[in-house]
């Protein structure tokens, strides 16, 4: 398979150079780059912008996050604050129980006492 290139011509375009305005072209050519720096400098400001955007965003998940663990935080202290005051409150009624306890055992041991010295005497009498 054999490719033919062709070849075009184009033509060629003939003018006088003097027929040019050249005061004309060049505040065109300066209009269009004052344009195109002033279309570089709001892409410029557009992308500072966004970044600035982007960065106050990044900000203020960061604030929420930290926000939020210490709501968790200060959840979790009251909770363990809540079971040292229960502990507490466990502890001083096992301590309770046990002087009751030995208030019982110290009565239980005067009525045996009692018991055996009323023992004695019937006996011995």
């Amino acid at each position: 398979m054999v490719k033919k290139v062709e070849n075009k011509i184009e033509p060629k375009v003939e003018f006088n150079t003097n027929d040019i305005n050249k005061k004309k072209l060049n505040k065109k050519l300066t209009a269009l780059t004052k344009h195109e720096i002033m279309n570089k400098e709001e892409l410029e400001a557009e992308e500072k912008r966004i970044k600035e955007e982007e960065r106050l965003k990044k900000e203020a998940e960061q604030k929420a996050i930290e926000e939020e663990k210490k709501k968790e935080e200060e959840k979790l202290k009251a909770e363990l604050d809540k079971i040292a005051e229960e502990k507490r409150l466990l502890e001083e009624h096992r301590m309770a129980i046990k002087k009751e306890q030995e208030e019982f055992i110290k009565l239980q041991e005067k009525a045996a006492q009692e018991l055996e010295m009323k023992k004695k005497s019937f006996y011995l009498s």
